[in-house]
């Protein structure tokens, strides 16, 4: 149930905007699938289709496994977009943006799009700028610091209201001084 649009500013700039969570089952049951994947790796997405990404360069880093099984059905058709517009010279700049489950996308989608620019695995380097807002943690603590490094330089914000619980799920290794 994972949707995305891509919009395009006439200052070579496109707007990822990725979709949060919808009154359906399989999208609640992508929040709460938490068990955690190591951050790079593949996913078979069905018989005949294996999703490879890289998320992170520290093999510590772990991502949130329902978030990342929807990056892996969204990240082909994304991905064919952007490459596209990049080609054509329409696009150099790239915001990701997403609230709730999207702003949990976004960060996972703005580290996948980050690495494929990196190993040049685009048609040519790309900036990406993240924006979220009550985005749930995408994963542990290594992939944060990991995605702090390739957004350093104001490259990403996030939004939270302290009194929301979304940005405090799924549950980890916390102390209550860490809880809004």
């Amino acid at each position: 149930k994972n949707l995305f649009e891509i919009w395009l500013r006439d200052d070579n700039t496109a707007v990822l905007s990725i979709r949060g969570t919808v009154p359906h089952a399989s999208s609640w049951l992508e929040n709460f699938y938490s068990a955690m994947v190591p951050a790079s790796g593949s996913i078979k997405t069905s018989p005949d289709s294996v999703f490879n990404y890289k998320l992170s360069e520290d093999p510590k880093a772990a991502v949130h496994a329902g978030w990342a099984v929807g990056l892996a059905h969204m990240a082909p058709y994304m991905t064919a977009e952007l490459a596209g517009l990049i080609s054509s010279g329409k696009v150099s700049n790239l915001i990701v943006v997403g609230h709730s489950q999207g702003g949990a996308l976004a960060f996972l989608a703005s580290s996948y799009l980050y690495y494929l620019s990196a190993d040049n695995k685009l048609p040519s380097k790309i900036n990406i700028k993240t924006y979220c807002s009550a985005a749930p943690k995408p994963g542990n603590l290594y992939y944060a610091y990991d995605f702090d490094h390739i957004m350093r330089n104001g490259m990403a914000f996030t939004v939270v209201n302290a009194a929301d619980w979304v940005p405090e799920s799924p549950p980890t290794e916390q102390t209550f001084g860490d809880i809004n």
